[in-house]
């Protein structure tokens, strides 16, 4: 381990290239390392980890000053058959000195080298660049679940295989199993007895590895395949493993989106997979607490929050004269260079934040999907509705608005789904990931913002940041939840991307309740008129206010019916305007034939091919001529009449 200066950072940093060969030893295949180089840090021209919620381990990216070829002529960049493995450990001795744990204050893991590529300009000047995972995860891409189940068989036998197709499997066991059954039996000579770290919450849902897998053609998966379908399929919470939710009433248990990837232990520091939800009980309070008193700083009527909270940010061209006299930040959280990109609303509408009718029964025995809605309809699943439960749930508000779009019921759009039932929880496995998917976007792929700080070894996804900018906003709306951090080494600086997302707004939980209440009458076919659903609305807000006095409800359903009811025929006559024809214009073409263009009001032009008409030519005399063809455009509110006369 070398200890470097990279700008105003010291860090320790070690970086190794492992390579492992598998051998044919004595009629058993056998797989050791059989080298390991040092890469020094002024070697490394570029370094950039990527740690992101969507991926269950840090991707990356390195390239290496190879002078003279020297990987080459150690054996590291050549032979592609054997596995070549990038282990690394970054260290910042400063933060642990400051009071931050151990597994804060470091980056350290084990990956898998994918994808090698060369380039030279020179026999000295060349460079290699290795793309890469976290080990483990690479591993489960690499199984196929055909070899996963044998290996199974042979460790269980076969009826406890077979069993394990139909059984209830929860996808923490199934990740259990992996590493017991591969990655213990390929790597001997690690101590860790267990990859999975255990987390105060767990699975509340155990679904049959059947339901999880391809149904026609299961052998073609990949274990990482399954892996992540199962926890698509899961949800998160505490304590209350095997209970059964339906999404539709919301009965009160919280079901909440899973998340399942590596992070750093807590107690021991080792890389280990986490499950957890992407709001936990620690999120919840830090909301309820930046809400009512904002951030505290440091100080006696400080909490830590660190667990879920990194830092502020200021934004602007005073950012770095404000980080510099604020106490909850400093002048390396300055940014003046953010990027907001706005979510793709009207892909998001046509793919998640609609309306999700699940109907009962296999697609292809309803031929091309002529089927009676009334009949097969199991269950309806609003965008509104999911809403709801990530502002109840997920982020435990009442009272404060969240940024989602209060969509018109009117113009939602409907997607249909099958469940057809033909194994064990199919149902539930589906209206599991469908309602993941959905509030899973309301953090991933919303209002986004981007931006590039001095690097800092202890930023990790899954936490929220708080962004100072020049406009008006709440305090809740100040925080931002972090969906990805980048670390960026290049030439000697320390650099990290954050992507996170605008989680809080203005459009509060009772709006979205009032959506799910038009959005459920439209698909039913049973919209009331304006006024019904008004006076419903009203009987009912005994706990929205008080209810106005009858006159005042009178006066407002009167309001809605003069708005919505059609004016007499002889009244409508009347309002009408009409205005005068424009003059056709006429050109003369030069055989002789005339083209005339009229542009009307409506499309009823009387014109038609064979009638005999009279025409006036540029000159100004009047001819007698036959229509051989009227063409009619309509653009707009207008229509354009082009005759061709002879």
């Amino acid at each position: 381990m070398s200890f470097n200066i990279l700008g105003d950072h010291g860090l320790n940093i070690n970086i190794q290239i492992l390579k492992k060969v598998r051998e044919f030893v004595n009629g058993n295949f056998e797989g050791k390392l059989t080298q390991a180089i040092d890469i020094p840090i002024n070697a490394v021209s570029s370094l950039k980890l990527e740690d992101n919620l969507i991926n269950t381990g840090m991707k990356g990216i390195i390239e290496i000053n190879n002078d003279a070829s020297i990987l080459d002529q150690l054996g590291i960049a050549t032979k592609s058959s054997d596995d070549l493995y990038i282990s690394i450990s970054i260290k910042d001795p400063d933060l642990e000195s400051a009071g931050l744990n151990k597994h804060q204050a470091k980056i350290e893991f084990l990956g898998m080298i994918e994808q090698t590529v060369t380039g030279s300009a020179n026999f000295q000047d060349n460079v290699v660049i290795f793309k890469f995972e976290e080990a483990f995860v690479a591993e489960m891409r690499h199984t196929s679940w055909d070899s996963f189940f044998k290996s199974q068989t042979a460790m269980l036998g076969a009826g406890a295989a077979s069993a394990l197709k139909t059984s209830p499997v929860k996808v923490t066991d199934l990740v259990k199993a992996y590493y017991k059954a591969n990655w213990l039996s390929l790597n001997p000579e690690i101590e860790n007895t267990s990859i999975v770290f255990d987390s105060e919450y767990e699975p509340i849902n155990a679904l049959p590895i059947i339901v999880n897998t391809k149904v026609e053609r299961p052998m073609d998966e990949s274990f990482y395949d399954v892996f992540a379908r199962t926890l698509r399929r899961s949800n998160s919470s505490k304590g209350l493993a095997g209970l059964v939710f339906d999404f539709a009433t919301f009965n009160g248990v919280k079901q909440l989106i899973p998340s399942f990837r590596f992070n750093n232990d807590e107690e021991s520091g080792i890389r280990k997979m986490t499950f957890k939800p992407y709001f936990t009980d620690r999120h919840r309070a830090f909301i309820r607490e930046v809400k009512e008193v904002g951030i505290q700083g440091s100080g006696d009527a400080a909490n830590d929050y660190s667990d879920v909270y990194l830092e502020k940010f200021t934004c602007g061209p005073l950012a770095q004269f404000k980080g510099s006299i604020d106490p909850n930040t400093n002048w390396h959280n300055s940014i003046e260079g953010e990027s907001i990109t706005r979510p793709d609303i009207g892909k998001l509408r046509k793919e998640l934040w609609c309306n999700f009718i699940q109907i009962n029964a296999k697609k292809s025995a309803l031929g091309n999907e002529d089927f009676d809605i009334t009949a097969n309809t199991a269950a309806v699943h609003l965008y509104a509705n999911a809403a709801v439960s990530f502002i109840k749930d997920e982020l435990g508000l009442e009272d404060e608005g969240i940024n989602l779009p209060l969509l018109d019921a009117k113009s939602q759009t409907k997607q249909y789904f099958f469940t057809p039932g033909d194994q064990p929880n199919s149902d539930e496995a589906i209206i599991n990931e469908l309602y993941n998917k959905i509030k899973k976007s309301f953090v991933t792929v919303n209002e986004q913002i981007s931006f590039k700080s001095k690097g800092a070894i202890y930023r990790t996804p899954g936490k929220f940041i708080w962004v100072e900018r020049s406009e008006e906003e709440s305090l809740l709306q100040k925080l931002w939840y972090v969906n990805s951090v980048e670390h960026i080494f290049i030439n000697g600086s320390y650099n990290t991307e954050i992507i996170a997302n605008r989680v809080f707004g203005d459009n509060k939980v009772k709006a979205f309740e009032a959506l799910a209440e038009d959005s459920s009458k439209f698909i039913n076919g049973t919209l009331s008129d304006d006024s019904t659903r008004l006076l419903e609305r009203l009987e009912a807000s005994g706990a929205r206010g008080p209810v106005p006095p009858p006159e005042r409800v009178q006066e407002k359903v009167q309001e809605l019916e003069n708005k919505t009811a059609q004016p007499p025929v002889a009244e409508a006559i009347d309002n009408l305007t009409f205005k005068p024809k424009p003059k056709p214009t006429t050109t003369t073409s030069a055989d002789g034939r005339v083209d005339t263009t009229v542009t009307e009001s409506s499309s009823n032009v009387v014109t038609n091919p064979g009638t005999v008409t009279k025409v006036t030519l540029p000159d100004g005399t009047v001819e007698t001529r036959t229509l051989l063809s009227v063409t009619t455009t309509e653009v707009g509110r207008s229509t354009e009449t082009v005759t061709r006369a002879d």
